[in-house]
């Protein structure tokens, strides 16, 4: 599995991928905005074997230094049971401790769900793996 960070290059591929696994949202305002300077959050297209697999992305909010935010996580469906999604969330823990997002020795990481145009928040608090 390879992330691979969205670009000016793959935004293509990123809306497209977005489009297929959030087909109820259009995300291309927020990929663009992601490639700005000083954007809070970052988007990755997921790779296997170089074949686009899924998306995911990280927030950060400067006045909250407890939490990441993982948003627009999904993995295509002929890719799942494959623990890619295992693996892309581990790597956007070490991410989150990596930019000093969250305080040493917690990440609490928060997510939002969406299903059907409901909205149902999740908070959940992992020991930090480093």
């Amino acid at each position: 599995m390879e992330l691979v960070k969205v670009t000016k290059e793959n935004i293509e591929e990123a809306v497209s991928l977005q489009k297929e696994l959030f087909p109820d949202e259009n995300g291309r305002a927020n990929l663009e905005a992601s490639l700005r300077d000083g954007a809070v959050f970052t988007y990755a297209l997921i790779y296997e074997d170089g074949v686009p697999a899924g998306i995911i992305g990280i927030y950060e909010y400067p006045k909250d230094h407890e939490s990441a935010w993982l948003g627009w996580f999904g993995i295509r469906e002929g890719f799942r049971r494959r623990h890619l999604g295992s693996e892309a969330v581990r790597r956007f823990e070490e991410e989150a401790s990596a930019r000093g997002t969250v305080l040493p020795g917690f990440i609490q990481t928060r997510l939002i769900m969406m299903r059907r145009s409901r909205s149902i928040g999740k908070t959940t608090t992992f020991p930090s793996r480093i």
